[in-house]
């Protein structure tokens, strides 16, 4: 049929922590249908700021630049992200990339950190078919057409996920979609 997956329109994508815990990534890949890592060129974000010894992201704008560095590996041959850990920030902890327009989207890959596996075991994963104009903060992302929670990345079962009907946020009328979310 016709719809929501494997259609264009994704202009960014996040990973939100679900639970009171610091979110931590290794990379973030949005890929087209050819396998073009779109992410590489995307601005990707570590929301909120933080001034936490361990934050990764620039503590003004949140930019994050090892989201989407090319290096999938755990932190101890990469550089991971490392979110913010201030109460209340765990539950709206977010990290991000966007791209400067809309792409059809294939498949996401998250790498996990592999030695910080319990903080990517509980996250939903948001996507937007458009950001709104302006600097980019944890309201830039309010609006998703495309939601999954409470995804255990550690889980190898999870590690491939269709996001498609089942995801659609009700409120949304959905102008895109994605295929896949694969964790690497």
């Amino acid at each position: 049929g016709t719809g929501l997956c494997g259609r264009g329109g994704i202009q960014a994508v996040a990973i939100q922590m679900n639970i009171e815990e610091t979110l931590n990534l290794c990379e973030l890949e949005i890929l087209d249908a050819s396998g073009n890592n779109l992410a590489r060129a995307a601005q990707c974000y570590n929301l909120p700021p933080s001034s936490n010894y361990w934050y990764t992201g620039d503590r003004a704008t949140g930019k994050d630049p090892r989201l989407n560095d090319g290096c999938a590996g755990n932190q101890n041959y990469c550089s991971c992200a490392h979110g913010s850990t201030a109460a209340p920030r765990y539950l709206v902890s977010m990290m991000a990339c966007v791209l400067n327009a809309s792409y059809a989207v294939k498949d996401i890959k998250v790498s996990i950190n592999d030695v910080w596996w319990t903080r990517s075991r509980n996250v939903n994963v948001l996507l937007f078919d458009a950001v709104p104009p302006g600097p980019i903060t944890l309201a830039s992302f309010a609006r998703p057409v495309v939601r999954r929670t409470g995804v255990d990345l550690t889980v190898a079962s999870n590690r491939r996920m269709t996001l498609c009907y089942a995801d659609v946020v009700p409120s949304r009328a959905p102008t895109a979609g994605l295929a896949n979310v694969t964790v690497g």
